[in-house]
């Protein structure tokens, strides 16, 4: 087979199954991926131009809080940390309450507002669910806002202070937190 260079979106001819980096829609086979259109056996797929990074577990990842119940926090996956480029498509994540802090944490809402910027560990890769923990002390909110004005918050002798209007809030704060007062 001639080598072919295809781009996410773009018909591809093949009567092989669709593997990594393709997909089928009515019929017809696309790339979802940029790079070299490959067949092996019975399979076609892409060989991307970059590499693609899965999760796996001890990575360590940035993530923005999509919500808070109770037991949980729901995470959005930016990016894994000291890996050039991001993941293949968006991944959410979830964070036990049981896995916030080293001890006990009543709710995950208290600990966690939705836009703030959290580092975690990657502790469980499943086929639908990624299960992260913010346990150790460097992991937690690196960046914090305000849940009254989205103000930002500023961290000073271990409590977290809105640049705005001044109120205090309580987060599981990483040791890395980026604004901090002197």
């Amino acid at each position: 087979m001639k080598e072919i260079f295809v781009v996410p979106g773009e018909k591809v001819k093949t009567e092989k199954l669709a593997g990594p980096g393709l997909y089928k829609d009515g019929g017809k086979t696309y790339a979802c991926l940029t790079g070299t259109l490959r067949e092996d056996g019975d399979e076609a797929y892409v060989e991307p131009v970059t590499e693609i990074f899965e999760l796996e577990r001890g990575d360590v990842v940035i993530t923005t809080v999509e919500s808070t119940r109770e037991k949980i926090a729901i995470l959005k996956i930016l990016k894994i940390v000291g890996k050039q480029r991001g993941l293949p498509s968006e991944r959410l994540g979830v964070v036990r309450v049981m896995d916030i802090a080293s001890g006990y944490t009543e709710s995950a809402a208290d600990e966690f507002k939705v836009g703030d910027i959290v580092k975690a560990e990657v502790s469980q890769v499943l086929p639908n669910d990624v299960v992260m923990t913010t346990k150790a002390p460097n992991l937690g909110v690196i960046e914090g806002y305000c849940s009254k004005c989205r103000g930002l918050l500023k961290e000073k002798e271990g409590k977290l202070s809105c640049t705005t209007c001044n109120k205090i809030e309580q987060r599981k704060t990483s040791t890395d937190y980026l604004y901090k007062e002197e």
